[in-house]
């Protein structure tokens, strides 16, 4: 949060600036780095590979299919969205104007980052049952903001729209990550849940590579708009993914009472 608020005014300072500090400080990091060490315990034991096949069922299929597209979708929509904010912004601003308003808008995302992370489990407390929906609405609502904020001639009320969207993306990263890893392992069997795990992080890499090679591929065509709408499309499609995770959910509480 705070690197976010000061790297603008470094940038209008010098331009190299913010570079320069960088790489200070992975060289501090680089130097700390020798000075860390494993502590060994005596019952250290030589652990096996477990090589269970694990069956995947409909739902747990969906719940990595959903994982693997949002995910994607708020990553790549966050670093997009801010450029488009940035083109949005070289239409009528300076370049150290830019550079101070792009700063203050990240340095906001950040704090509704930290708000958004308090305030979930009172949101996710209230509205169980339908919290992936919210996210999965609040995901649409984003890039629907960011697209009407660029179209408008109003270009400071446009700003403010894209700012709202951008902010979202921050918004519903974290809590929608927390929730879809306690959504697998509560429907999986407590010693399958490393393996799911992995297979997690596996879809998460899987399904950004695959949708950000599909948005490098527009944009040898086509513009940044596009590539928005392409996202959209897909948040649209995730919103299908969360109604049939929904009915699974629906029908195997319905058989546990019966």
């Amino acid at each position: 949060m705070f690197t976010s608020f000061v790297s603008g005014f470094l940038f209008n300072l010098n331009n190299y600036l913010p570079m320069i500090c960088c790489l200070i400080f992975c060289l501090i990091n680089l130097f700390l780095v020798n000075f860390l060490y494993e502590v060994k315990t005596p019952n250290n034991k030589l652990i096996k590979k477990d090589k269970r096949k694990i069956k995947i069922t409909h739902l747990v299929f969906l719940i990595l299919l959903l994982f693997a597209v949002c995910y994607a979708i708020i990553d790549l929509g966050q670093n997009n969205s801010k450029l488009f904010i940035q083109y949005k912004l070289d239409s009528f601003l300076s370049l150290e104007n830019v550079s101070i308003i792009l700063t203050l808008i990240v340095s906001a995302s950040r704090i509704v980052r930290v708000v958004a992370n308090y305030f979930f489990i009172t949101i996710y407390e209230k509205y169980k049952s339908k919290i992936l929906s919210i996210i999965g609405y609040s995901l649409l609502i984003s890039f629907v903001l960011i697209l009407i904020g660029n179209f408008i001639p109003f270009k400071v009320f446009g700003i403010i729209l894209m700012s709202i969207g951008f902010c979202l993306f921050l918004a519903i990263r974290d809590p929608f990550d927390n929730y879809i890893k306690e959504l697998l392992l509560n429907n999986t069997k407590q010693e399958d849940h490393e393996i799911m795990i992995n297979k997690l992080n596996f879809t998460r890499k899987l399904g950004k590579l695959i949708i950000s090679s599909l948005i490098t591929l527009i944009l040898l065509k086509d513009n940044l708009t596009y590539v928005m709408v392409f996202l959209l499309g897909l948040s649209c499609f995730s919103l299908v993914i969360v109604y049939e995770i929904y009915k699974i959910l629906k029908k195997k509480k319905y058989s546990k009472l019966n």
